[in-house]
């Protein structure tokens, strides 16, 4: 089903834009559609106080993401919110990255030296330190140019310490910032590998709480993303 914004002529955040509400909208500055997370649902308070309950029947319902409620011109209402998506699919890394892991700083470092014969600049080869300790972590420690001789000893375990090693190795393709693209990368990697994965929906309701129709969205990464789709209708 294809989103048609002329069915939105409001948002429900006591703002309006010119995009979606007119001038005298904007002037009166109208209260708020509120919404409050239940056991079962969600519950839409119109301005005049008057509830409407909806159950989406959604087990993974992500209740820390406010949902938020959009009026439609035909009196409907198009609810979004997320849930928590149990069976993401793989990582799929830019372009030519990739992430690997190793258990021991030689198989790392031959790794390393293979990529720099295949031309891969040592400013785009990073060695990567993860974290686990309850939840897990990928951070980039250095560019290859910039990791010391010293924290290169042959044969160390990099996979037995108690919760930090630099036992991954990321490869940066060629972007114009090898380093900002390998922090960002590994934070939403880090993200996807915790579960922090996300489905976002847009349902219509009625204004007896009966769900008319609903359009669902996977993929979103991180909580940021999966709120930001939510408060945006961006499904």
């Amino acid at each position: 089903m294809s989103f048609d914004t002329s069915l939105h002529p409001r948002a429900t955040d006591g703002t309006f834009t010119n995009k979606v509400g007119s001038e005298a909208e904007v002037a009166l500055d109208a209260p708020a559609i509120r919404t409050e997370a239940t056991e079962h649902g969600i519950t839409i308070v119109l301005p005049d106080d008057t509830e409407i309950d909806y159950a989406h029947g959604t087990s993974m319902f992500a209740e820390h993401i406010a949902p938020h409620v959009e009026e439609r011109e035909d009196g409907d209402f198009d609810v979004y919110f997320a849930s928590y998506d149990d069976d993401p699919s793989e990582y799929e890394f830019i372009g030519d990255d990739q992430l690997e892991g190793f258990s021991s700083a030689y198989e790392r470092d031959a790794f390393v030296e293979s990529k720099l014969s295949d031309g891969i600049a040592p400013e785009n080869i990073f060695i990567v330190e993860r974290v686990s300790h309850g939840s897990v972590r990928y951070a980039p420690l250095a560019s290859w140019a910039e990791w010391s001789a010293d924290n290169r000893p042959e044969n160390q375990r990099v996979s037995d310490q108690w919760d930090s090693a630099p036992s991954h190795v990321y490869i940066a393709g060629e972007p114009e910032n090898p380093a900002a693209q390998a922090k960002s990368v590994l934070d939403d990697y880090t993200d996807w590998a915790n579960g922090e994965n996300y489905i976002v929906h847009r349902s219509q309701v009625n204004r007896d709480g009966e769900q008319l129709d609903i359009e669902s969205i996977h993929g979103f990464i991180g909580s940021e993303a999966a709120e930001h789709a939510v408060r945006n209708a961006e499904v």
